[in-house]
């Protein structure tokens, strides 16, 4: 028999039991997986209390600048012999208040940069395994000629362990 447990507070949590007959027969498991709706709302909560800057995951007219723009770029699977993972790629823009101060846009990388040196707090049932920037990726320049730094960081979320008996 295998068990699947969900990390509950460091402790393990049994969220079901696998029956060898059952798998022959069809049957499959169900994951309580974290959604990305979940991580961007810990990514953006956090920015906001560290920086003091609105961080949205979506651009629309009127967003009074500066703020921090977050998407997630890639999300892949990325189990061990022990425990169920994903890793989510999120990429997060520096939008300036003036088109023309490199001095804002570099101390908005470096608020957001320090900011994301601790670790996000993730909802329960789910916890944070790794937490990691990849530096800048690109300096976007829109058609206004505004620079737009895009700071790239990695989240390795674990949903579930599995243990044989």
């Amino acid at each position: 028999r295998e068990k699947i447990y969900n990390n509950h507070d460091r402790h393990p949590k049994l969220i079901q039991e696998q029956d060898p007959d059952k798998e022959k027969k069809g049957a499959g498991m169900m994951y309580e997986r974290m959604g990305m709706e979940d991580l961007m709302t810990a990514v953006k909560t956090h920015g906001k209390e560290r920086t003091g800057k609105e961080c949205y995951d979506f651009e629309k007219q009127g967003l009074s600048k500066p703020f921090y723009l977050a998407e997630v770029v890639k999300s892949i699977s990325n189990h061990t012999k022990t425990m169920y993972t994903d890793i989510f790629t999120v990429q997060i823009q520096c939008i300036p208040k003036t088109e023309d101060s490199t001095a804002e846009i570099y101390g908005m990388i470096k608020d957001l940069q320090e900011a994301l040196t601790e670790e996000i707090t993730l909802p329960e049932p789910w916890e944070l395994i790794l937490q990691t920037e990849n530096g800048i990726q690109s300096m976007k320049t829109e058609d206004t000629k505004e620079q737009k730094p895009v700071v790239q960081y990695e989240f390795m979320v674990c949903y579930g362990f599995t243990c044989k008996q």
